[in-house]
């Protein structure tokens, strides 16, 4: 269960690098765990967590594994009425169609049935992970090498913002928008958005362990990193903002004027990086202490998309291709396993 908090409504930004920092658990085990599965072994997906425990499997193993997602995603907008242009947040919330004019001066309405919510539920099916380890013995030391490939990052990602406003005058950090001066007027565009993203990056991952010395292994490992996804994105306006301030200094001087622009953005995202990973494993009996370290990973975007824009009767199309590197930096991490008994495993 995933919350976000919105807390600026201009959020109309474009896909960029969303979704490629959601990193996968792989495994059942994993899953079940909440990752913490450092310092257990015994299967081949030790070869995407911890290497170094892959010599404790005892005879030629295989993993497969799939993953299903059942998500739910809505948001909610509430709106501060806004000390000059009070029917603004009446407006932007759509609660201003049940009021009645009552001055010569008409209220400024939407021109849709937007509202200002939505939810949208989604699910998926993705294969989780196949990894094969073969365990043999070499100068009376155990040795193992594995292979697999896995759902490394998901990068199914959605938002959605029925009311961006450009200039965001809903802003109150760092600073509210200043009130037009008399005779002068503010014009706010105000648009639908959404954004989606759908794929994964797959590691196809090569390691191999040794036990070092009496109770303690080392484990090493290679992933290089490849996926795709399909990228939409859609903006559809829904006026335009005219605020003003009359000659009295009063306030409430605005209208909504109608305006007809749809924007949709469709492309294809190619994903490639490559780093390795250190482990090593200290274990008996009763316990098992691990620590892992991950090289930094420098993931590239190629990005391919065209862009139809229609508006006041005018279609246009356009396309537009580039490359962006995001780099996450080296990471460690150290795990412990106590077993208080053959049949009971902490992590």
């Amino acid at each position: 269960l995933n919350s976000t908090f919105v807390f600026s409504q201009n959020s109309g930004a474009p896909l960029t690098i969303q979704g490629m920092e959601q990193f996968s658990l792989t495994g059942t085990r994993s899953l079940g765990m909440g990752g913490t599965v450092l310092g257990i072994g015994g299967n081949a997906n030790s070869l995407f967590s911890n290497p170094s425990l892959l010599t404790t499997v005892k005879s030629l193993n295989v993993q497969v594994g799939g993953r299903s997602i059942f998500s739910t995603i809505k948001q909610r907008q509430e709106w501060h009425p806004d000390e000059y242009y009070a029917e603004l947040s009446l407006v932007i919330e759509g609660t201003i169609r049940n009021v009645i004019d009552t001055l010569p001066q008409k209220l400024a309405r939407p021109y849709d049935q937007i509202t200002t919510g939505w939810e949208r539920k989604k699910d998926t099916f993705s294969p989780g992970a196949i990894a094969v380890s073969m365990p043999f013995d070499f100068f009376e030391t155990k040795w193992n090498v594995s292979a697999g490939v896995n759902e490394a990052i998901s990068l199914e990602t959605y938002f959605q913002n029925n009311n961006v406003l450009d200039p965001n005058i809903g802003a109150y950090r760092p600073s509210p928008v200043i009130r037009p001066k008399v005779g002068d007027s503010v014009k706010v565009q105000w648009y639908q958005f959404s954004r989606e993203r759908t794929g994964s990056i797959y590691g196809y991952t090569l390691g191999g362990a040794v036990d070092f010395m009496e109770n303690l292994t080392v484990g090493l490992s290679g992933t290089m990193y490849q996926g795709t996804s399909d990228d939409i994105q859609r903006r559809v306006d829904r006026g335009v903002f005219v605020l003003k301030t009359n000659n009295s200094s009063g306030f409430n001087v605005m209208r909504n004027d109608s305006v007809y622009n749809h924007i949709t953005t469709t492309g294809t995202s190619d994903y490639s990086g490559v780093n390795g990973t250190i482990a090593a494993s200290y274990r008996n009996q009763t316990f098992t202490i691990s620590a892992v370290v991950i090289t930094p990973l420098e993931l590239t975007r190629e990005w391919n998309q065209k862009t139809q824009q229609d508006s006041m009767g005018v279609s246009r199309l356009s396309t537009a291709s580039g490359k962006e590197k995001i780099t996450i930096p080296l990471q460690y991490s150290f795990g412990l396993a106590l077993r208080p008994s053959s049949k009971v495993t902490v992590g």
